[in-house]
């Protein structure tokens, strides 16, 4: 499963129960932080860090991703095609 989340806003109290609710039911779940552009280049690591921690996930399961940018989307497409070549 992909959980979307606000790179700026960081995950609210929705985005906290439904990852908990998804990872209650043995789901693999990974993070998608949407529209990190708004945070700038420098602050993209520590806003990470900061999804990481509060949903005590790792980092390499949090994709930073803008739809304004175009980035991120390379890592995220080559995690899913891995993920399923593997299956």
């Amino acid at each position: 499963c992909f959980l979307l989340v606000d790179t700026k806003v960081g995950p609210t109290k929705d985005d906290m129960l439904m990852y908990e609710y998804l990872k209650y039911h043995n789901l693999d779940v990974c993070v998608i932080a949407t529209k990190s552009d708004k945070v700038g280049t420098t602050l993209v690591s520590r806003h990470r860090n900061e999804i990481s921690k509060k949903l005590n996930i790792e980092k390499n399961r949090i994709f930073m991703t803008s739809s304004l940018n175009k980035t991120g989307f390379d890592k995220l497409i080559d995690f899913v095609q891995t993920f399923i070549e593997k299956k």
